[in-house]
């Protein structure tokens, strides 16, 4: 049974994650977007941890959960793992942080 308004938590903690990301630059200054993103992350995964917990209850069984779970996650994982693989440039440690790190004109 889903919790509409539990979800509707979910997705207001999405919206601080992308406001932690996409701040005005006015108000980087006093941190808010990294509590906003922060924030919003510990809630999200809390959430999903419930609603994994209120799944597999339901279910009574482990193995069936894991296989399901396993079945959404892991093909878009491997997907991006050879898309990756495929790209022009390497994928070393300081590529990624360079196009992780935020760029605020």
């Amino acid at each position: 049974m889903r919790n509409t308004s539990l979800d509707a938590v979910r997705g207001i903690a999405i919206l601080m994650v992308l406001l932690g990301h996409f701040a005005p630059p006015a108000l980087v200054p006093f941190g808010i977007s990294q509590f906003f993103a922060l924030a919003g992350v510990v809630l999200f995964f809390l959430l999903s941890g419930y609603f994994m917990e209120q799944t597999m209850a339901a279910d009574g069984a482990v193995a069936p959960f894991i296989i399901r779970r396993a079945a959404r996650i892991l093909p878009m994982y491997w997907f991006s793992i050879a898309l990756a693989a495929t790209a022009r440039e390497p994928l070393d440690l300081l590529t990624i942080a360079a196009n992780s790190a935020s760029r605020r004109t």
